[in-house]
């Protein structure tokens, strides 16, 4: 099965997950599901939850989010984690 890497960048750190069967997204527009292979775009996020593969939460402040066929870079100026496993 296809995975993911999941980055989630701050200005003072860089946390990435790998082997990510999924992501959800809060962006502007709505929630925004990622999985292996998704097609390239770059969206805007809301504050909001950001889910990983339903085992990880973490709560972000406003940003973006750049999207490719292999994960996710997401850009936030602050996250909170909400559950870890």
């Amino acid at each position: 099965m296809n995975t993911l890497k999941v980055w989630i960048q701050t200005p003072q750190e860089t946390l990435f997950f790998e082997d990510i069967q999924e992501a959800r997204l809060p962006g502007t527009d709505g929630i925004v599901g990622i999985l292996p292979n998704h097609a390239p775009m770059i969206i805007g996020l809301k504050a909001g939850i950001v889910h990983l593969s339903r085992r990880d939460s973490y709560s972000i402040h406003p940003g973006i989010a750049s999207i490719t066929k292999e994960g996710c870079l997401i850009i936030t100026e602050q996250y909170e984690t909400l559950i870890r496993t």
